[in-house]
């Protein structure tokens, strides 16, 4: 079975509809808080938001305007999948940087709302992974332009994060982690272009 959403608009939960992120953020958050790692646990998710966070697809594709929270809701859905289904998840970002708030992401819901299970020792979380005192684990990589990154691992969940951008090569190079899992595929992205640069071949996203 396979999803996909479809939305263009900033939705920032709690009914706020469609406003500016400069107005919300000024009115909800103290300007010492740096956007980019805000405790996202302040937001009320939207009715898709829970729809997707709950929904049990093998495959989902989030199509999205910019800062819609898009990111966050697919990080809280794989605190669920961890917790619930014991999964390994395997995250692939267009850069380090976005590799990273990932992480930071999935590590600001779990120290809000289930710290006793996060592993400790050899095992406590790091820059680019989570892992989970029940086996389960989450890990960050950027793509690059061919995937190696992705080369070894096996996963139940691949989560290509801002997938319009990827090379078509990485997507071929990252599939072979669910070879023995036939596991699922959560891909979420703001569309950036139909073609490959300037050439008549369609990107892999639009595809």
């Amino acid at each position: 079975m396979e999803k996909c959403y479809y939305c263009p608009t900033l939705s920032l939960g709690g009914g706020k509809g469609e406003v500016t992120a400069q107005k919300f953020f000024k009115n909800n958050y103290k300007p010492s808080i740096p956007l980019n790692i805000m405790n996202i646990n302040n937001l009320q998710y939207d009715d898709w938001q829970k729809d997707m966070i709950n929904d049990n697809s093998q495959y989902i594709m989030l199509c999205k305007g910019r800062q819609i929270g898009g990111t966050s809701t697919f990080a809280e859905k794989a605190v669920k999948w961890m917790k619930e289904k014991k999964s390994k998840i395997l995250v692939g970002s267009i850069t380090e940087e976005q590799a990273k708030l990932v992480i930071v992401m999935v590590k600001n819901i779990l120290f809000e709302k289930d710290k006793k299970i996060i592993a400790t020792g050899k095992n406590k979380p790091t820059l680019d992974k989570v892992i989970l005192k029940n086996g389960a684990e989450i890990r960050s990589r950027p793509v690059g332009t061919m995937g190696d990154g992705f080369r070894g691992f096996t996963a139940d969940v691949n989560w290509f994060n801002e997938a319009s951008k990827w090379p078509e090569i990485a997507f071929v190079s990252i599939m072979p982690t669910l070879m023995t899992t036939g596991g699922d595929i959560w891909m979420d992205s703001t569309p950036f272009g139909k073609f490959v640069g300037s050439t008549s071949k369609k990107t892999f996203f639009y595809k």
